[in-house]
């Protein structure tokens, strides 16, 4: 299901993840992340009807082949009316430009759209820039997961987000 186009020169397009895509996630995840998930790792997600899992793409026309790059992804877990941000990326190149803007707004409407009234997530503690990131974003700081992360050893800072109704 496409979930949002938007026509200027780069052609972003957000599109629910298939399962023959998540190489080019694997990639992006070994990039971005030093706590990267795997090909397998992510293929047994995907595959799961409480996941969402969106692809946000650059397409430009070329003559008669259109050429087609992944430079962000996200993906949630939904139980119920709850959904766990677990991974919202955007390629270091491609930042800085609103397209991680775009994508968690298309999550939001997907989790919507499921029954999802709350969205929640942690970020490490020294990411200045996604906590600002998810605080313009509406998220609210809700609590601290001491040794959450590994590589290095870091405190998870958990925000949560209500999409609508009434609080959970």
């Amino acid at each position: 299901m496409e979930w949002m186009e938007r026509p200027d020169p780069e052609g972003i397009r957000i599109a629910e993840l298939k399962k023959e895509e998540l190489r080019w996630v694997a990639e992006l995840e070994e990039q971005i992340f030093s706590d990267n998930w795997t090909l397998s790792g992510l293929a047994e997600m995907a595959g799961q009807d409480r996941v969402i899992s969106l692809g946000l793409w650059l397409t430009k026309e070329r003559e008669k082949q259109p050429e087609k790059k992944l430079v962000g992804y996200g993906i949630v877990c939904t139980v119920l009316d709850e959904g766990d941000l677990v991974r919202l990326a955007v390629d270091k190149r491609y930042r800085q430009k609103g397209r991680g803007k775009l994508l968690l707004a298309a999550l939001e409407k997907a989790c919507r759209d499921k029954g999802v009234r709350a969205l929640y997530l942690e970020v490490r503690q020294s990411n200045a820039p996604a906590r600002s990131f998810y605080h313009r974003a509406g998220f609210q700081e809700e609590g601290i997961r001491r040794g959450f992360y590994d590589h290095p050893k870091e405190d998870g800072i958990c925000m949560k987000k209500i999409l609508g109704g009434k609080e959970c």
